[in-house]
């Protein structure tokens, strides 16, 4: 036996049970705490087993430095050299006839791809097995489909503390054989960190581990101290503190992954001071430290979660296992009895889970099952995996795979995972290896993916002492160019020569670097390389540098997760979420737009690493095929010819363009097509420049004339013509495709509509019903209609100038456009149509009959339409209940424009008025003239015309409804002539004017002569004096002497000899009308006491001056009416009975308020209307005269209304007759 064994070590005990369970069992199951021996006395053991003989004895490692120092280790026990070597990731010291191979798992799961069998090994045994990292799980799971293939090979699983009930099941019940570890005793002491501080609130687990460390120095007892703290940066303050507690007497010491190799050293050398060494979790089992009698667990550690859902890796501190607590109490006991302080609960550490979670339930999968896919191991789904990793994991790593085109839809590999498969880097790593070669950047990336596959080589040391740090190669925009900007700077340094141990130490001491670090990323690069060469091209390229560009482009290519845009200072949002940018990264408190993150973890928060600023437009260009592409609002451009649309892409939901313009037709031609169609040729965007959308338009226009004349929508949509030019064109998608059809088919009648594509039959003739425009006495007035119930024009409407507006009478405009009669005729008649069916008579029946009488516009045309009904069918219907039968666009709209365009007013007669003012219906205007001719002309004194006050229709036109017009005498400027009118009440007013004229010229020398005798009695003047002057009675009592002899009866004389029996009767009233105006006088002057004493007697009583005040102002008025110089006889013979009522009025507005409110209401419209008439100016003597007729009416209606004896129907008629009189003026009146 060529080697020697560590004897005092506890395995020792159990050699030979070890030994022989390897001679009868294919696998054993080594579960030894630690400092059992495991790692170093396994391999003898086999070799004494027999083992070794048909191939090597492989033992694995998770880490290369356990392999390394192992290797060195366990050769040192040989005297004959070279029979132990190692294999790590870029270094290898094997000999050819070597018997033990220590190595990374990792290794051995690359070699199972050259040697799926393992025939180069008899024995593997996998060690640690207890930290279940995703290689070892892998191994396991390789083992299992392995051994019973290789009935010969021998498997050893070692492990500190295990699930041997989870492994033993996993092997067929392998034997399980335990070692104890310890050789003497460990105390466990717990100490919550809330209770060192006595009760007081204080969470941090560094102030416990100083508080303990404080206790044990002051204990006076000797021994090293390990402590266990969650971060490299706890330690780094954990150490800070102790060194000024413990000041020369002890030596403060960190072991973690980023220490130097000579701070290494002095953890593994003797020291006469007591050592205080402050570890991650490297210690708990990796790394066996001696002399440990103190072990201080804080119960943390920073654990690497991926988050399948999130798409990132947390790495939060957590409690860890009671496997791993116990791993730590472990490290003491070795030479002394141990003390152990938890710093958390016995209850804590007892609800604590067994076992710490496998990493392959917590990791990114996607590396795996790459590797399964290329060694042909299948579905990962399906591998005999000791534990299944988690279903969403699993999907997820085939996700990415399918991403970065390693697999494809139905995961097999592609070409491509292939190729990705033999690189010993992560997938996205190899990803950027071969996209380098298409962006022409392998020498550059090579380097780079080379860093990010290794600890961060620009790390730096924590005893350094250099006077440069890793921030000299730094570049502000990128960290990538900064790995590749120490690279040049180690490569400048080599100057063509291989990495020698001198150089190193120089360039990291020069820099503050790790040499370890560094001498990893040149291995990683070296053996990179190598696998490089092999892909054809990888290094050409066309310029001597790759841009920042292609650099990042290929970046880009595998790290698609790491790409963010900002939204806030420091704050970027990625594809899953807020990121920040980790303050190690030269990008950190800077703001670009858009950057890429080689890793996003969680911490504290959730951090990315390794940044470098990018653009939208490199993503677009790498990931096009996965980038999401929407257009929205598109628009047919006619300056191009095609249809345009703003255009978003989006990678992942991050927004990488917005509102671009693109031409439609390229993304979506369906779409576009479809769009073409309407814009450019339904809509006509396209322009009528092409014959065919001229016609079309032409058809179009006359549809809609029709639809909007019939109240009725022939073409609801745009379907038909869509559908007519899909058929016609069906790949047109352009001016160009457009124009290119046409000339194919030699013309563009083809696409010419007739009525038939658009589903109508014939086009009706509707000229004689609506006709485009009306004719009145040679003035052509455009109309035009339109079906929308929510346009004020609504229906037909007219455009008339000032001129035609004042000529024609506002009641004709409701006689036009027969059709709208007779819709309103039966509209009216409907709403009776139960009281006509009493009668035998149909609505239909009943229009008809009305239709044939309503040939001549007489006045209002629903004054006319129910002054037939009454006649026709002896049913009664106001004009207010005929109207709100009537829909509002059965009424011809009026639009009146001045000679430059601009609307001065509209109106919709009867329903609204014009704004403007009108002449109303007193007399005709110019444009009559022509029609009227025969008619009017010049009166020479006698009455010879049989005409005179008799209706006679006159059509301005031939298409149009006759009206009325009434010859009569009229007085202008004191000369007499034959006059039309539009109304027989203003006809009768003017001939009434001009006949009383004529008799006060026949008679004035008669008048003159019996008037200058008459004189108004003194005691009659003295009851004036109060109201009036001498002068202004002598005046008034002059008018109604005239008036008395002057008056003419109700029958008016239309010829000459009629006139002379007037003019007779006249004369012979003259000799009385001195007594009859002295009686006259008198009866109003005693009214008007009664009514004022009365009112002065109510207002004193009552002491209501609103009241007062109302019926001053009647009393007032009617005393201004005495003294009016054109006040007709009638009116002044009537006024002592007009007093008289308003004394009754008087009474009953004090003693009868609510009564008298109700009979006054419709009065006073009525005398509101009539007083704003009066104020009109430019009135003529027969316009006056019919105001003061319209005056008396309103008075015997007020005498009427407030009489008790009255009865209704004749107030009705009065009332009906005055409104109609009033509506022939104008409505602004």
């Amino acid at each position: 036996m060529n080697y020697r064994y560590q004897e005092h070590l506890p395995i020792f005990q159990m050699r030979e049970e070890i030994v022989n369970s390897i001679r009868s069992n294919q696998v054993t199951i080594v579960a030894g705490e630690t400092g059992s021996g495991k790692t170093t006395q396994l391999p003898l053991f086999c070799l004494e087993a027999g083992r070794g003989r048909g191939g090597r004895i492989g033992c694995t490692q998770p880490r290369r430095i356990a392999a390394l120092s192992l290797a060195g280790f366990l050769g040192s026990q040989f005297t004959v050299p070279g029979q132990v070597g190692y294999k790590i990731r870029f270094r290898e010291d094997l000999a050819p006839d070597a018997k033990i191979k220590f190595m990374t798992d990792g290794i051995l799961l690359a070699e199972i791809a050259g040697d799926p069998l393992l025939k180069k090994y008899d024995t593997i045994i996998i060690d640690e097995a207890h930290e279940r990292s995703i290689n070892v799980d892998f191994l396991l799971g390789c083992m299992r489909k392995i051994l019973p293939r290789r009935p010969d090979l021998c498997l050893i699983i070692s492990s500190a503390t295990i699930d041997t009930k989870l492994f033993s099941r996993a092997f067929h019940n392998a034997r399980v054989i335990s070692v104890s570890g310890r050789l003497f005793p460990v105390e466990i002491r717990y100490k919550p960190v809330i209770e060192l501080w006595k009760g007081e609130s204080m969470d941090s687990y560094i102030e416990g581990v100083v508080t303990s460390v404080q206790e044990i120095i002051a204990s006076g007892e000797d021994g090293d101290i390990l402590v266990f703290l969650p971060t490299i940066d706890d330690t780094t303050e954990t150490l800070n503190r102790l060194r000024h507690i413990a000041g020369q007497t002890c030596t403060v010491l960190p072991l973690h992954s980023r220490i130097s190799p000579v701070l290494q050293q002095k953890i593994f050398q003797p020291s006469s001071q007591r050592r205080i060494i402050a570890a991650t979790n490297i210690a708990e089992t990796s790394i066996t430290v001696p002399g440990i009698r103190f072990v201080i667990d804080s119960g943390l550690a920073r654990l690497l979660r991926y988050e399948p859902m999130a798409g990132f890796s947390r790495m939060p501190i957590e409690k860890i296992s009671k496997a791993s607590a116990d791993q730590r109490a472990g490290r003491c006991g070795r030479v002394q009895d141990g003390i152990c302080i938890r710093l958390y609960s016995e209850q804590d550490y007892m609800s604590r889970p067994s076992f710490t979670t496998p990493e392959l339930r917590r990791a990114n999968l996607s590396g795996v099952i790459l590797k399964m896919l290329s060694l042909g191991f299948g579905d990962a789904a399906r591998f005999p995996f000791l534990q299944h990793p988690v279903p969403k994991a699993v999907h997820d790593g085939y996700r990415q795979l399918k991403e970065l085109g390693a697999i494809d839809k139905k995961y097999r590999l592609t070409q491509l995972g292939r190729k990705m498969a033999l690189l010993p880097v992560d997938p996205r790593l190899s990803r950027i290896l071969l996209s380098a070669k298409e962006f022409g950047a392998g020498k550059e990336i090579l380097a780079i993916a080379s860093a990010l596959s290794v600890e961060d080589p620009m790390c730096s040391a924590e005893d350094s002492s250099a006077n440069s740090s890793p921030k000299a190669f730094r570049n502000h925009e990128s960290d990538f160019l900064s790995y590749l900007n120490l690279w040049n700077a180690l490569q400048k340094n080599l100057n063509g020569k291989k990495l020698s141990t001198s150089v190193l130490k120089r360039f990291c001491s020069e820099y503050g670097l790790l040499p370890l670090y560094i001498r990893e990323w040149y291995d990683a690069h070296n053996q990179l390389e190598r696998i490089c060469r092999s892909v054809q091209g990888f290094f050409y390229r066309k310029t001597a540098e790759a841009s920042s560009e292609q650099i990042h482009k290929s970046l880009l290519s595998g790290l698609r997760d790491g790409i963010a845009f900002r939204v806030d200072n420091g704050l970027y949002h990625g594809i899953n979420g807020e990121i920040r940018v980790f303050p190690a990264s030269s990008l950190f408190r800077k703001n670009f737009p858009w950057v890429l993150f080689a890793e996003v973890v969680e911490t504290s928060k959730v951090y990315g690493r390794i940044a470098a600023v990018i653009k939208p437009r490199w993503i677009e260009e790498i990931f096009r095929d996965q980038c999401s592409y929407t257009s929205h609002d598109p628009w047919f451009d006619a300056q191009s010819g095609t249809v345009k649309a703003y255009q978003e892409v989006s990678f992942k939901g991050l927004s990488l363009v917005h509102n671009r313009i693109v031409d439609l037709s390229v993304r979506d031609r369906k779409l576009a097509h479809g769009f073409f169609i309407r814009e450019a040729l339904v809509k006509e965007l396209a322009g009528l420049n092409y014959r065919f959308l001229r016609k079309n338009r032409d058809l179009l226009d006359r549809i809609s004339e029709i639809e909007h004349k019939i109240r009725k929508k022939l073409i609801h949509n745009d379907l038909d013509r869509e559908s007519f030019y899909e058929e016609k064109l069906p790949d047109v998608l352009s001016i160009k495709d457009l124009n290119n059809a046409i000339n194919n088919q030699g013309s563009d009648a083809f696409l010419m509509l007739k009525p038939g594509d658009l589903s109508i039959e014939t086009l009706p003739d509707l000229s004689g019903q609506y006709p485009d425009s009306l004719t009145i006495c040679d003035q052509v007035l455009p109309v035009s209609y339109r079906f929308n119930p929510e346009d004020p024009q609504d229906g037909a409407t007219v455009v008339i100038d000032g001129e035609v507006y004042r000529s024609v009478p506002l009641f004709y405009w409701q006689w036009l456009l027969p059709v709208f009669n007779e819709n309103r005729v039966e509209r009216v008649l409907s709403s009776i149509s139960d009281k006509l069916l009493h009668r035998g008579l149909s609505v239909a029946d009943a229009a008809g009959i009305l239709l044939d009488k309503l040939t001549v516009a007489e006045g209002p045309y629903l004054d006319t339409l129910c002054r037939l009904v009454r006649e026709t069918f002896s049913l009664q219907i106001t004009p207010d209940q005929a109207l709100r039968c009537i829909p509002e666009y059965l009424w011809l709209n009026v639009i009146v424009k001045d000679h430059s365009g601009v609307i001065k007013t509209t109106f919709r007669p009867p329903l609204s008025n014009p704004s403007i003012d009108h002449p109303g219906c007193r007399k005709r205007g110019r444009i009559w003239g022509g029609v009227c001719s025969e008619l009017e002309k010049d009166f020479d004194g006698v009455l010879d015309d049989a005409s005179f006050l008799k209706p006679f229709p006159v059509k301005p036109s031939g298409s149009l409804v006759p009206v009325y017009l009434v010859p009569a005498l009229c007085r202008e400027d004191h000369k007499i002539s034959v006059k039309t009118f539009f109304s027989g009440h203003f006809a009768q007013s003017a001939h009434c004017d001009a006949l009383t004229h004529l008799l006060e010229q026949h008679l004035a020398e008669k008048l003159a002569w019996e008037m200058e005798s008459f004189r108004v009695p003194q005691p009659l003047v003295y009851r004036y004096k109060e109201i009036c002057s001498e002068q202004e009675l002598d005046d008034a009592a002059g008018r109604i002497f005239t008036g008395q002899v002057l008056s003419i009866q109700p029958d008016l004389p239309d010829n000459q000899e009629t006139f002379c029996n007037l003019l007779g009767k006249a004369e012979k009233r003259i000799p009385s009308a001195s007594l009859r105006t002295i009686e006259i006088l008198e009866r109003i002057i005693t009214e008007l006491d009664k009514c004022m004493s009365l009112l002065k007697k109510r207002a004193g009583k009552y002491k209501d001056a609103v009241k007062y005040e109302e019926f001053l102002l009647l009393i007032n008025e009617y005393v201004d009416a005495l003294f009016t110089e054109d006040n007709p006889a009638g009116f002044i013979e009537r006024l002592p009975s007009y007093l008289g009522c308003l004394a009754g009025r008087i009474d009953m507005g004090y003693l009868e308020p609510v009564k008298y409110r109700d009979l006054s209401g419709k009065v006073s419209l009525f005398s509101g209307r009539i007083r704003e008439l009066f104020t009109r100016d430019n009135l003529v003597p027969f316009e006056r005269r019919s105001l003061w007729e319209l005056k008396i009416l309103l008075e015997e209606i007020i005498i009427l209304r407030f009489s008790t004896n009255s009865a209704k129907n004749r107030i009705s008629a009065n009332e009906q007759i005055l409104a109609e009189r009033l509506g022939q003026w104008n409505p602004l009146s």
